[in-house]
């Protein structure tokens, strides 16, 4: 049996030290957790930066260069939509819809947008979250708890 030890400190902290095998550890600068193989520099992040709700009441809700990094979470009781048009994010980044309210909501590809998705574009129901990843410019893949 092993018992979890948990510690924080700034990134070049903890990079530069060795934290025991799988001692977990929180870096302060990158808001993530990692977890340690024993060797300095070893620690492996296993966490994502702390992300910010943005949410949003209506029919429909465009998405913006803010968004990224956050979670829209749609809370209208009537089918709502987010739209992702083309050009509105640089670079690869990731941000995610929840859906808050009752009403059903789907994602939208803009004009010249392709959304890739094992399934439909919509939320499974109240309170699932879908998350967007961009694979290239205008190119996404969407993952979670969508029908």
């Amino acid at each position: 049996m092993s018992t979890l030890i948990l510690d924080h400190g700034t990134h070049a902290d903890i990079v530069n030290r060795a934290l025991a095998p799988y001692q977990v550890a929180y870096d302060d600068d990158e808001q993530a957790l990692v977890i340690g193989d024993g060797t300095p520099g070893g620690a492996k992040s296993i966490g994502v930066p702390a992300l910010a709700f943005n949410e949003q009441a209506g029919a429909s809700y465009t998405v913006q260069a803010s968004d990224e990094n956050k979670v829209i979470g749609m809370t209208d009781a009537a089918a709502n939509q987010v739209v992702l048009n083309a050009g509105v994010m640089q670079g690869t980044v990731e941000f995610g819809i929840a859906q808050l309210g009752t009403g059903a909501t789907t994602v939208v590809a803009g004009s010249g947008v392709t959304i890739s998705s094992i399934g439909t574009l919509q939320c499974k129901g109240q309170y699932a979250m879908m998350g967007l990843v961009q694979m290239s410019q205008d190119n996404w893949l969407l993952i979670g708890n969508m029908n």
